[in-house]
């Protein structure tokens, strides 16, 4: 299977097998699982595959238990489950490779330490395993949460220590060699001709995600070996200690810098010896972390005989602290060779019923190179939690689904549907929903993707190395009011705009690029088309440019208010008025309400309307007379 397949085709992930990470056993001493009931699980992997959901995905136990121990029968048993009414027909596995608990007694050296933590050998062993070493990266006084299912009976609160650094080399070699196994495994097993592909997880859920990053409070990797491995870094591209020195200032003993000089609380003076070595450390994070995952990718692409591999990354859109998370490393992960899709969890920013939602990554950047799988863990009306935006009825979850498939389509990018909390798509009307989509999809898919957005919502990653927390939020909020205004808007890197076909776009939106250069700011006016229009949000750039009749100086926080006043005075093309979401490209587009809406939508030109939602043709129009409920859709496709 190729990536085009993948992209064309969603998937579906459930509970099935969900395995305790790190590794630990069970009261019989096999790897313990949290998820007991695999019938269930194995009902709901049959319903999608009944909706005609091809693609299933879950937690696969990499059956790395011990140092150089395996144990691969919680993998074997996920696996008879899943494929057991023969309905399920492809699989890709999410495999995890996060070290045993006993792997941190052998190697101590490769701990990682949180500033809090010990410096020497014998400190970090006195608490591997106890109750101040943290197993899962993150506070939780519950332990492992499973969304109202097992409880876990270690809370998990520990300051001082986590598990394997992401520099560790012994970690390269062992989890590579756990990795390379599990694949071996399961090609000869009976069901390696079903799995078209390897999803490579490692880190805080899998997410490539260092020890610490989902508490603000918790910084490091201060473990003997990652200092060491930093000051070799740092060496490397200073070419002395003295040039070192001069650069960074007088670092002490720990060579990693500490939390308030690598995450400063405002815009830093970029040329202070601090902010360069923070910054450093940033970069630092972002290699180690794509340099395992490069490694992992090609022991996968390798040993499996040349199937699809991806993983969580890339998270530059409203996360924070996504420099410490390494996920800085679009222009190398783009171009690994090793790797064909990369996926994370849609946006949990304004991500419910009548909301705009979207990606935590530059998807379209991603799709003009890769693919780009977006995560659809919306929680319907039958979750459990009342957190994270969950509809409230049975039709707004529908709506929500058609929001978040019209979002990937017109980014002609993937999904998946995920059902974390175990039953929130217990409904049938939620299926004969996704039956639906899944319809259209296979109608619209096969048809050549074309962006229609006059809109770009540009990122710079160096930028994002020095932008508070406060403001990545502000931004984000931001662009959901741009998104609010009726347009399309696309989210890219700032590097694709010398790449990327640029014709109709009136507007770019650059949200705090304040390590900005002068040369990148000359190139990127010569890139744009004439009469395109740049917003700077909020901090102008370092070099501080003199604005022109091109630039428009907007806050960092822009209100729907503002958004659409440039918007209609720049004529870009409104299929909805103010207050209406819109995703669309030349195959569809659809329209989500925050409240209760009639007008008349301009699709900017004469085409044969589908109403996907009711499965009805409209007739050839340019224009749809429409009267949508609060917190309702439209969707329609275009011929």
């Amino acid at each position: 299977m190729n990536v085009d397949f993948l992209r064309d085709h969603p998937l579906f992930w459930s509970q099935m097998g969900f395995c305790y990470d790190p590794p630990i056993p069970d009261e019989n001493g096999r790897p313990r699982v949290l998820n007991l009931n695999f019938q269930r699980d194995a009902r709901r992997h049959d319903a999608f595959a009944d909706a005609g959901v091809d693609i299933h995905t879950c937690i696969l136990h990499a059956g790395w238990v011990g140092v150089d121990r395996y144990d691969y029968s919680l993998c074997d048993r996920t696996l008879e489950a899943l494929f057991a009414s023969g309905k399920v027909k492809y699989f890709i596995p999410r495999v995890k490779l996060n070290v045993p608990v006993e792997w941190c007694a052998q190697y101590p050296e490769d701990v990682w330490v949180y500033d809090k933590g010990p410096r020497d050998r014998e400190g970090i062993l006195r608490l591997v395993g106890t109750p101040r070493h943290d197993w899962l990266g993150f506070d939780s006084p519950d332990g492992y949460d499973l969304q109202g299912g097992w409880l876990d009976p270690r809370p998990n609160m520990g300051d001082d220590i986590s598990m394997q650094s992401f520099s560790s080399k012994q970690w390269l070699q062992d989890a590579g060699k756990a990795l390379e196994n599990l694949i071996r495994h399961l090609e000869s097993g009976p069901y390696g001709d079903r799995i078209i592909g390897y999803q490579v997880a490692y880190g805080i859920s899998g997410e490539l995600m260092p020890w610490g990053r989902n508490n603000a409070r918790k910084f490091g990797d201060f473990g003997i070996n990652n200092q060491k491995n930093f000051l070799q870094w740092g060496l490397r591209k200073y070419g002395s200690m003295d040039a070192l020195r001069e650069a960074w200032g007088d670092f002490g003993e720990d060579v990693v810098p500490p939390q308030t000089v690598a995450e400063p609380a405002e815009f830093p003076v970029l040329t202070e010896k601090s902010t360069v070595w923070g910054m450093d450390y940033m970069r630092y994070q972002t290699e180690i972390n794509t340099d395992a995952l490069t490694h992992f990718a090609a022991i996968a692409r390798r040993a499996s005989g040349g199937k699809l591999v991806g993983a969580f990354y890339g998270y530059v859109m409203d996360v924070v602290r996504a420099a410490f998370a390494g996920h800085l490393g679009w222009e190398r992960m783009l171009a690994c060779p090793d790797i064909d899709f990369f996926a994370a969890p849609k946006s949990y920013r304004e991500s419910g019923p009548g909301e705009p939602g979207g990606e935590m990554g530059p998807a379209v950047s991603v799709n003009s190179r890769k693919l780009w799988v977006d995560e659809c863990d919306n929680r319907t009306h039958l979750a459990l939690s009342t957190d994270l935006h969950p509809a409230g009825t049975p039709e707004e979850t529908y709506a929500v689904h058609w929001r978040e498939w019209s979002k990937n389509v017109s980014h002609n990018s993937g999904l998946w549907y995920m059902d974390l909390g175990g039953g929130w798509f217990d409904h049938e009307g939620i299926m004969e929903n996704i039956r639906r989509i899944v319809e259209a999809n296979k109608r619209v898919r096969p048809r050549p993707h074309r962006s229609v957005a006059q809109v770009l919502n540009v990122i710079h990653q160096e930028s994002k190395m020095v932008t508070p927390r406060l403001n990545t939020r502000e931004a984000t909020t931001s662009l959901r009011n741009w998104q609010r205004t009726g347009v399309a808007v696309d989210s890219i890197l700032l590097e694709d705009l010398f790449r990327l076909p640029l014709e109709g776009v009136k507007l770019i939106l650059l949200s705090s690029p304040y390590a900005l250069d002068g040369e990148t700011l000359c190139r990127i006016r010569e890139a744009l088309p004439a009469g395109c229009r740049i917003a700077w949000q909020g901090e102008l750039p370092f070099c501080r440019p003199q604005l022109t009749e091109q630039d428009i100086a907007l806050p960092m926080t822009v209100t729907l208010e503002e958004a659409n006043r440039v918007v209609e005075a720049l004529g870009i093309h409104q299929y909805a008025p103010a207050g209406c979401s819109v995703y669309a490209d030349n195959r569809i587009v659809s329209f989500f309400p925050g409240e209760a809406m009639t007008f008349t939508a301009d699709l900017g030109g004469e085409f044969e309307v589908y109403d996907a939602v009711h499965q009805r043709p409209v007739g050839k129009t340019r224009y749809l007379e429409l009267d949508i409920a609060a917190r309702d859709c439209a969707v329609f496709e275009l011929y």
